[in-house]
Parts: structure tokens; C-alpha cells; sequence
């Protein structure tokens, strides 16, 4: 896999507790309609865009960042003037890693556009001796002759292509941005027909696993005993035998994480862990199951074939499945992932109420608070992610089978693959962009969910055999 690309956050004002930064205080009503949102608010105003600190929960922007930025687990990030790193650590959480500056392209899109300030866009026109950085990761020189080059003068990849070339598919991509919001073609809050079914059908699932997972999850917990012992770590670590000091330290939050680590890596030794690998499998699995039914039911319904069984092409789905070797891994991973995010959880509780001259007490509570499974956000994203992920996939799966003749049909049958994005409110640039760029080839799908509670789903343009929707009709 090649390294992604890194991206730069200026988070000015992220996670400033009221006492230091105080909107409705400090700035007159016209700012405040322009730039908070009001009390109580769980989402950003619509009106414009949300101070941290004003109201907004850190998930919720740190969400908006990921939809904005097209962030994906891996990338790496800067969170410049990031206050406690409430963004950074949530970015953390959903798999990407600390970054540092590269500097930007300075071509005029770069207002905000295409790269919002970062390295590696490759737009603009070229010159020479000109920097940036290739979307496979490594540093790149523009030289008149031969064009973009690595910086150890390579100027082709492993598969032929020419870095030149991959720094214009940049620049084109960013080109091919969306400018504005607009709204999704499926209203999740207004969908009918067939939509309609399918996800509901789709959020049941996911309340199903929430709870499944989170289950799992507590019983493992409950396993590792007291949580006092990651606090008295954590006060080992960070010198804290007396009285804390410096409210912003980073490395309380650092030393937080790594004590809680240390005690979640044990959760893999408990005589729970099976069953949240298997809850894990489960969910992903299910999601696949899913994914395929939904696909053949608006196949159906597209066709005007009346009573299409989505639950049974969901069972016969869910039974071909069992005992997948890929689903397999993929829970293993899924319960890696959750273990490392939720330490990064428990290591800023723990950093915040150091900030806050906490007990012992107070800091066992608050990591007791983080890790609860049906409170915590490692658990809940995570389980969402896999299952969603599990939907799309299962989607790509059918299309792919029927494109190569099992069951009945052939490739032209699927040959359109069209992105269809869902919400309540807005499309992000992220997935405004992939449907714009539809129709796609089962091989240059872009990868579904595309972000955190992303709920966009894959259909076809295309007719799908008769076969393959008989034995679920009623």
C-alpha cells in the first residue's frame, strides 16, 4: 500500500475549555451568528461555521475535518495551534497519525480549494526546482527536462507510471472538486419506496452490533480489574506523585495513553476477547450480507419486480460467509484498531482531569467513563465503520461475481457502478466528489464508507440477470 499524503489543520481555538476562551463573552452578536452555534447544539450552525469551545462536542468537528479534508486512516496530519489536541487526538482515533509541515504548493488554489494549505497537490504551473510531495508519499523536485522526479531522481513507480503523471492526476482531482455543499440525492430523514427499507433495515443492523460489540467490549474490560491501575501508571509516568503543574502539557496526554495501552493490550488475554473478535465478525460479515441483499433489491425494483425478499437474500448472503478467512482477519484488525483508539480515549481523560488537579478517584472514573462500551467513541465509530464497511463491500462483491459470469450475467450487466450519496442535511466534498465522478469499474470503486458515519451507498445502472433475483421473489 502506498503512504497517503499529509494534511495540515490550524485549530486555533480547538479545545479551549470556557474559562480561557469564552464565545458568547468575547465576541458581539454578529460574530456569534456567523461563527457559533447555541447553547446545546450538537451539530454546527448552519449559518456558518462552529467555534470549538462555543457548545460544539470535539467529535463532531473533528468529524467535519475528516469530511472536509478527505482524510483517510493513515494519513498524516499537523494540528497546528491545537490547544490541548482534542482534534488531533480524535483525527488519532480514527487511525491517523501525527504529521509534520511540508510547506504548501502556493498556487493560487490553494486558498482553501483543492489542498486547504498542504503539501503535495501538485497544482498550479510547475517550475524549476519547484517541491512537493508524490501521492505515494516521497518527496518530489520539478526538473524542465524530465518533468517531476523523487528525490532520488526516480521519475517512474513500480507500475510503470510516471511520477509526472501522478502529480497531474492530483492536480486534476483538485480541479474536480466541488465548490459548494449541496444536497444528497437520498434524504436519509425523507426516504420511500425500496431506499426507504433498505436502510432501516441498515440502522437496525447497526443498533444490533452497537449493542453486541459493546457487550463484548465491557466484559473484557470488567476482566482487567480496577482502572486505578492505569492511574497510578499514568502518575508514574508523568512525575505526578505531587500536585500537577502545567495544564497544557502534551505529554500528560502521551503518558496518559501509554498507561492506558499498556493495560488495554492485556484485553487480548482475557477469556472475553473471542467474543468481541466474534461480535467483530460478526458485524462485518452481516454488513456484507446486507450489502449484496440491498444491491439485488434495487436491482428488483428497478426491474418493476414486485415482492423482493430482502431478508432472504440476506440469509443466504450471511450463510455463504460463515467461515470467510478475509472476515476473519478483518475482526482481528477491527479489534486492534478499537483497542489502540480507546486508549488514545482514556489518555485524554486522563490529561484533562490533570488539567483539572483530579484524584485518583476522579481520573478512575473518567477512564472508567471512556471505555464504557455504550459510551464510548472508539467502540461506537469503530463498530459503525466496520459494518458500513462490511455494506459496501458486500455491494462490490455481488457486482463483481455477476460481472464474472457466476449465476447468470456478465460484466456489461454491472459495467456502471454509480456512488449515490445519503444524509440528513449536506453532501462533504468527499463523497459530492465520488459521485460526481460516477460511473466507476468495480476496479476504480473508491473505497465505501468514505468517512466516519458516512451512509452513501453503491448501485448500478445496469440490469442484473433474472437469475440472480428468482429465488427471492415471493
Amino acid at each position: 500500500m502506498m503512504p497517503l499524503p499529509s494534511v495540515v489543520i490550524v485549530s486555533m481555538f480547538a479545545r479551549m475549555g470556557d474559562d480561557l476562551f469564552d464565545a458568547a463573552q468575547m465576541y458581539d452578536e454578529d460574530y456569534l451568528y456567523f461563527f457559533a452555534a447555541g447553547e446545546g447544539a450538537t451539530e454546527f450552525a448552519p449559518h456558518g461555521p462552529a467555534v470549538p469551545g462555543a457548545g460544539i462536542p470535539g467529535e463532531a468537528a473533528a468529524e467535519l475535518a475528516w469530511r472536509l479534508l478527505d482524510l483517510r486512516p493513515g494519513m498524516s496530519v499537523l494540528d497546528l495551534a491545537c490547544g490541548h489536541g482534542e482534534m488531533a487526538g480524535r483525527l488519532a482515533a480514527l487511525g491517523c497519525q501525527e504529521g509534520t509541515a511540508e510547506g504548501c504548493c502556493g498556487g493560487e488554489c490553494c486558498q482553501g480549494d483543492c489542498c486547504g494549505g498542504t503539501s503535495g497537490c501538485g497544482c498550479g504551473t510547475p517550475s524549476e526546482g519547484d517541491e512537493s510531495v508524490c501521492p505515494c508519499g516521497t518527496p518530489v523536485v520539478y526538473d524542465e527536462s524530465n518533468g517531476w522526479q523523487h528525490d532520488d531522481g526516480s521519475i517512474s513507480h513500480d507500475d510503470g507510471e510516471s511520477v509526472s503523471d501522478k502529480m497531474a492526476s492530483v492536480a486534476k482531482a483538485a480541479d474536480a472538486r466541488p465548490k459548494a455543499f449541496r444536497p444528497p440525492t437520498l434524504d436519509v430523514n425523507n426516504l420511500t419506496g425500496v431506499w426507504a427499507e433498505v436502510y432501516d433495515r441498515r440502522e437496525k443492523l447497526l443498533r444490533k452490533h452497537l449493542k453486541a460489540v459493546a457487550a463484548a467490549w465491557d466484559a473484557c474490560i470488567a476482566e482487567l480489574g480496577s482502572s486505578r491501575a492505569v492511574v497510578r501508571e499514568f502518575r508514574a509516568k508523568a512525575g505526578q506523585v505531587a500536585k500537577l503543574a502545567d495544564p497544557h502539557a502534551k505529554w500528560w496526554k502521551d503518558a496518559g495513553t501509554a498507561a492506558a495501552l499498556a493495560w488495554l493490550l492485556r484485553l487480548s488475554k482475557t477469556k472475553g476477547y473471542p467474543a468481541l473478535v466474534a461480535a467483530l465478525e460478526d458485524a462485518i460479515r452481516s454488513g456484507m450480507a446486507e450489502g449484496e441483499a440491498d444491491a439485488l433489491a434495487l436491482a428488483a425494483d428497478r426491474q418493476g419486480k414486485a415482492g423482493f425478499q430482502i431478508d432472504r437474500a440476506f440469509r443466504a448472503a450471511y450463510e455463504r460467509l460463515a467461515g470467510d478467512a478475509k472476515v476473519a482477519r478483518q475482526a482481528q484488525d477491527a479489534a486492534g484498531a478499537m483497542v489502540n483508539s480507546a486508549a488514545g480515549d482514556a489518555g485524554r481523560a486522563l490529561a484533562d482531569q490533570a488539567g483539572d488537579d483530579g484524584s485518583d478517584e476522579d481520573m478512575a472514573d473518567a477512564v472508567d467513563d471512556a471505555l464504557s462500551g455504550d459510551r464510548s467513541q472508539s467502540v461506537g465509530l469503530g463498530t459503525d465503520w466496520w459494518l458500513w464497511l462490511g455494506i459496501g463491500a458486500g455491494a462490490l462483491a455481488l457486482y463483481q461475481r455477476i460481472g464474472t459470469g457466476a449465476g447468470g450475467g456478465n460484466a456489461a450487466d454491472v459495467a456502471t457502478l454509480v456512488w449515490v450519496t445519503a444524509s440528513d442535511s449536506r453532501v462533504c466534498y468527499a463523497c459530492q466528489g465520488n459521485e460526481d465522478n460516477s460511473p466507476y469499474t468495480i476496479s476504480s470503486a473508491p473505497e465505501m464508507p468514505a468517512h466516519p458515519r458516512c451512509r452513501c451507498s453503491w448501485d448500478t445502472s445496469g440490469t442484473v440477470a433474472s437469475s440472480w433475483l428468482d429465488d427471492f421473489l415471493s
